[in-house]
């Protein structure tokens, strides 16, 4: 079901505003679950270059770090996912021909969602001393 609520939301971002906005939504995700996100100039953000068949482009992960507690002081989870798509189908995705947005494996949201909950399932256990390897 959580899977579902994020690929639509996701096919939502994606139509109208893009992979910078999705980023954002991610950021926001992370920091709203208790994680830190000022780790590059403040910004979850660390951006780098990539260049392919079609030229270069600026492109950015997400990162986000779970600070351990008490006697996980030491210690930090750290978190990331893969946002990008391949979702609308052409070369390189499983629907070369098609240009709609197609959920699952071939658009990474689902991925994407599952980090989301997985961090604000951690972040939640974080006063619980029993939880803490668990």
């Amino acid at each position: 079901m959580i899977q579902q609520a994020y690929a639509s939301i996701y096919d939502e971002i994606e139509r109208r505003y893009g992979i910078d906005l999705a980023a954002e939504h991610i950021a926001e995700e992370f920091a709203a679950a208790g994680l830190r996100t000022d780790l590059y100039d403040g910004k979850p953000f660390q951006e780098f270059s990539v260049s392919g068949r079609r030229g270069g482009r600026a492109v950015k992960n997400v990162v986000a770090i779970l600070d351990g507690r008490g006697p996980l002081a030491e210690e930090a989870i750290v978190l990331g996912a893969h946002y990008d798509h391949l979702g609308r189908g052409g070369s390189g995705s499983l629907a070369p021909g098609g240009r709609e947005i197609h959920n699952g494996a071939d658009d990474n949201a689902s991925g994407t969602a599952v980090l989301n909950e997985v961090a604000r399932q951690l972040a939640a256990r974080q006063g619980d001393p029993d939880a803490a390897r668990a």
